[in-house]
């Protein structure tokens, strides 16, 4: 930066999207200062250890189509990043499902009295999409239904979805069915059934090549916080953000607060954001009523995690495990030892259950010792382990996991995202920022992608939101 006035850049949220921007601005030469709420930073990004264990919060698999953000790992973690080959499976009514679905499996694991029906109303919704009438495709309910029938929907989709994401189906956006579920068509259907192929394996989320770190996903937040340590990054820990302040479509300064210092307020050139979306709004006095109406519509699925301690190599049939069935209240199971060995000892795992729930919702508040009671006895039920097998526990809360797409939320999203591009130097993004499923490969790609929009605008004078692009 020879020449070049430093400029003063507040990131908001030390996760891995605000850390990696901070790195690159912060080896550019610019003055960066990162405020976090809480006392430790990575955000979801961590990785813990308890007695021996080693874990994330929730499987951190990098699986990405971003060539210079597997360029980012090779070249710095050579030593610890290794390409594997998860498995997935769904316990459905006893048995076991490969997923993505294998074959004619999707139909055939179903009772023997629904096989035809099944079939029969599959084939006439991929009849009916081929009339020419309007097909309504507003929900995930409608989405999925109108491509696979309603017996499958209601037998395989609608009840995992309406667990994952804590609404009724007709209430999911059409969005989660898009993004997340492959379309099996006649003909790949019928390859599958003859030739024992993988259907719906064409999906973009299938496609990208898996990779993981030996000692988890805190290896990077632990690279980046000694990264900025050199270049003078200023983090701010436990800090309450309350005020944007803005003048002439340009944010001027944050005022946020801390326990110690109180409040105080820092001049800004550019503002990154990491937050919530929908906490983001609120910090601003001049927001129109329209944009605050529809941010408080946004809010965000909660979880808490159930691990447990294991005193065997393995238990799991796959390293992820779905349950489908409303009545086991966790969505999946994974094992820690099936993504990197290196984080358990020898001879032992952990697995992770997953709760969804809402912030002060029953599971939210149930006791943690509950938890762990209900955790091991479903899992005894079904054949994973025995009771004997669990030699510890303990609970992890997420009050943010992701997004909850409800019907309609892009619209809001757009209003929000109109008002905060009349700010030329503000960008907001990452899974919370940009209201997005993002996987953590997708979190540094936009965290990469905001540190360069901020450095060739700077070179333009255009609005750093303009190279940024689509959130």
């Amino acid at each position: 930066m020879s020449g070049a006035p430093r400029k003063h850049i507040a990131v908001l949220g030390a996760g891995l999207g605000g850390l990696s921007a901070a790195w690159v601005l912060g080896r550019s030469g610019h003055d960066v200062t990162i405020l976090e709420q809480s006392d430790h930073v990575g955000g979801l990004a961590v990785t813990k250890e308890r007695g021996g264990f080693e874990y994330d919060l929730g499987p951190h698999n990098i699986h990405t189509v971003h060539d210079h953000v597997i360029s980012f790992f090779r070249r710095n973690f050579s030593a610890s990043f290794f390409e594997h080959y998860p498995k997935s499976t769904i316990l459905k009514r006893g048995e076991l499902i490969d997923y993505p679905l294998r074959g004619i499996r999707v139909i055939t694991s179903l009772p023997v009295w629904k096989i035809v029906p099944a079939a029969l109303s599959f084939f006439a919704a991929r009849v009916r999409m081929f009339l020419p009438r309007r097909r309504v495709d507003d929900s995930f309910q409608a989405w999925i239904t109108n491509r696979f029938g309603k017996l499958l929907f209601r037998e395989y989709f609608g009840p995992y979805a309406e667990k994952v994401w804590g609404i009724s189906a007709n209430q999911i956006d059409r969005h989660v069915a898009e993004k997340r579920v492959p379309v099996i068509s006649l003909t790949e259907l019928i390859r599958a059934a003859l030739f024992g192929t993988t259907a719906g394996s064409n999906h973009p989320e299938f496609l990208a090549h898996n990779y993981y770190l030996r000692h988890g996903i805190g290896e990077t937040v632990s690279f980046f916080l000694r990264e900025i340590e050199k270049v003078g990054v200023r983090l701010v820990y436990n800090c309450e953000v309350r005020r944007i302040v803005t003048a002439a479509e340009r944010v001027r300064a944050i005022t946020f607060a801390t326990r110690e210092a109180g409040e105080q307020e820092i001049s800004a050139d550019y503002v990154l954001s990491t937050v919530p979306l929908n906490a983001l709004i609120s910090l601003f006095d001049n927001a129109p009523q329209k944009v605050r109406e529809a941010a408080a519509q946004l809010d965000y699925c909660s979880s808490v995690l159930v691990f447990l301690r294991i005193a065997r190599e393995s238990v799991l049939p796959s390293s992820m495990l779905y349950f489908s069935e409303p009545a086991v209240r966790f969505s999946r199971i994974y094992d820690v030892g099936m993504y990197s060995r290196a984080m358990v000892p020898k001879g032992k795992t952990m697995v992770c259950l997953e709760f969804p729930c809402s912030m002060n919702d029953a599971i939210w508040k149930a006791d943690d010792k509950e938890l762990a009671k209900e955790s091991i006895e479903a899992l005894s039920k079904h054949g994973v382990l025995e009771e004997r097998d669990v030699e510890g526990w303990h609970t992890e809360r997420i009050s943010h996991s992701y997004p909850r797409f409800r019907v309609g939320f892009q619209e809001r999203v757009a209003s929000c995202f109109g008002f905060l591009r009349s700010f030329e130097n503000l960008l907001s993004y990452g899974r919370q920022g940009s209201f997005a499923y993002l996987n953590t490969d997708g979190v540094m790609n936009l965290g990469f992608k905001a540190a360069t929009a901020v450095l060739v605008s700077e070179s333009t004078g255009y609005p750093c939101w303009e190279w940024f692009g689509a959130r």
